[in-house]
């Protein structure tokens, strides 16, 4: 039984990805113009983009992990040991 569509799969990481790397991006600018914006503001927004950066990470890592260790249909037969 599958407990997950390989197409919703790839749809959920690609979304993931394209919202880490939009967050990586505006770091980017956090960091290259910091003066400009104060360092009040850019403390928050490190500490705000680094949860949800951190957040978003697990969240793919366990998704990931829960689909190669629960398929029991055979897909992954060269991937998991089970």
């Amino acid at each position: 039984m599958k407990l997950f569509n390989r197409n919703y799969f790839k749809k959920c990481f690609k979304y993931a990805l394209i919202v880490t790397l939009n967050i990586a991006i505006v770091c980017f600018f956090v960091v290259i113009f910091g003066d400009t914006i104060g360092n009040t503001v850019e403390i928050t927004l490190r500490f705000i983009f680094g949860i949800v950066g951190a957040f978003i990470f697990f969240f793919i890592f366990f998704i990931v992990y829960f689909i190669f260790h629960s398929e029991v249909d055979g897909d992954f037969k060269g991937i998991t040991k089970s």
